[in-house]
Formats: structure tokens, C-alpha cells, sequence
């Protein structure tokens, strides 16, 4: 997502808590000739660091974290306190189908993920995701499912069966 934000003319920061991903990102942007500041930290110490944005997303990241509404109050705490950020979180949803083709599908039959990258448990259904974002200060107004397609790879729209986006508003304080 950094790179089409960045194409696009946002001034683009990119996180991840792992070293290998940085890098790769960080090169893939060089090479593009892409002003994307990476960094090698947590959503928690960016806050901490008193880091403000417009737009905060959590792509794929939630389903990942020991703390969710821990995680969530870092995403609130790095909007702007002046005026309502946007906060977009796509994540896997917690039923059958999303587990046997997130998880088993995906990791042990396509070998899309490394077998073991995703604990089937810390799905989390729309319902528990929004839950979670409206004690962190997140009000989540829209959630959407995203869906394979065949022209684009993934498209927008439809239940949130197996993957979905969620977007709301980070109110200032």
C-alpha cells in the first residue's frame, strides 16, 4: 500500500517490526524512485514518539498482535490531534471459511504464507474488530469484504467472509 499512496503524492511512512520487510520495502521504493521513509518500529513507540498522521492503516496486521486494543490505541494516537484522521484496517475474519482458506489454503496448500504465520485464533470477526476499535477511540463506520478478482487480484465490496477493510474516523482528543 505505501507505494500507490506515495505514486499517488502522500507523504508515505512505513512500518513493520521486521528487519527483512524494511529493507525490501525500502529497496523496491529506492529502485522505484519512491519517497517512502521506512522505519524499524512498533505503532506503539512511533506514538510514543509523538508521530501524527492523517491517514493511519493497519493492513493485514491485526490478526498478528498479542494486544489488539493496545495496537488500536497506538493507530488512535498517531492521528492528528486537530482534526478527525481516517483509520483503515483489513484483517482476516474468525469463521470456518476464512480459516481453512486463510490459514490452511494459503499457508500449506498455495504456499502464499509460511506454514504457522497465522494463529487461526487471533482472527477476529467485524463485530469484535469494531468492538475493540471504539474502546481504543476508533469509530469504525464502514467495513467491507475484500474478494478475489480475476482482473485486479482483489477487489472491494461484498460481505466480509474471509478478508475486509474496515474504516472509521480517529477522533481528536
Amino acid at each position: 500500500l505505501a507505494e500507490p499512496l506515495a505514486r499517488l503524492g502522500a507523504n508515505v511512512t512505513g512500518i513493520d517490526m521486521s528487519k527483512v520487510a524494511i529493507d525490501a520495502a525500502s529497496a523496491h521504493a529506492n529502485a522505484a524512485n519512491l519517497p517512502i521513509t521506512y522505519r524499524l518500529i512498533s505503532a506503539e513507540d512511533l506514538a510514543g514518539e509523538g508521530a501524527q498522521f492523517d491517514l493511519v492503516i493497519a493492513s493485514e496486521v491485526i490478526e498478528h498482535v498479542a494486544d489488539r486494543v493496545a495496537f488500536l490505541t497506538a493507530m488512535a494516537n498517531l492521528g492528528r490531534p486537530d482534526l478527525p484522521a481516517i483509520a483503515i484496517i483489513t484483517t482476516i475474519s474468525r469463521n470456518i471459511i476464512a480459516t481453512v482458506l486463510a490459514k490452511y489454503a494459503a499457508e500449506y496448500l498455495l504456499r502464499l504464507a509460511p506454514p504457522g504465520a497465522h494463529d487461526a485464533a487471533k482472527f477476529i470477526t467485524p463485530k469484535t474488530l469494531r468492538g475493540a476499535a471504539k474502546a481504543a477511540g476508533i469509530d469504525i463506520d464502514d467495513i467491507t469484504g475484500i474478494r478475489p478478482s480475476l482482473l485486479s487480484g482483489f477487489a472491494l465490496g461484498g460481505p466480509p467472509v474471509m478478508n475486509y477493510a474496515a474504516a472509521g474516523l480517529i477522533q481528536p482528543e
